[in-house]
């Protein structure tokens, strides 16, 4: 009898794209195929976390899963989409760089995510810190 397909996570297909990194006047930022983006604000010391064209309410949340933390943020609508800001050394922002290959995005209007962890997500991080 074949084994049953996994519930974990982890073991979920990758959403399919890649990261890119760009410059804006407030920092860097990484793009995940034009869904997500985690954005430096240095005027703020934080970074933006975005999903892009998320639907719903003037607000809602993101819930980010590595493979050592589940973090829920509350989120605002902004014209890009649902967006978060963390301080530059919120300890979510480490987790996601550092996760085992992966990391999950769920969001309050059913989207979600699974994205590689990158090179580009660390080089944001550091480039706010």
């Amino acid at each position: 009898m074949p084994t049953p397909p996994s519930a974990d996570w982890r073991d979920a297909p990758l959403t399919p794209g890649g990261w890119t990194l760009g410059q804006t006047s407030g920092g860097l930022v990484a793009d995940f195929a034009n869904l997500f983006t985690m954005r430096c604000t240095h005027a703020e010391a934080g970074i933006v976390l975005t999903l892009h064209g998320a639907a719903g309410s003037a607000s809602g949340s993101l819930r980010f899963t590595t493979d050592t933390r589940e973090q829920l943020l509350v989120a605002r609508r902004t014209p890009e989409g649902l967006s978060a800001t963390v301080p530059a050394r919120e300890p979510l922002l480490d987790a996601i760089a550092f996760s085992r290959g992966r990391f999950r995005l769920q969001s309050s209007d059913g989207r979600t995510l699974v994205m590689p962890s990158w090179t580009e997500i660390s080089r944001v991080i550091e480039d706010c810190r």
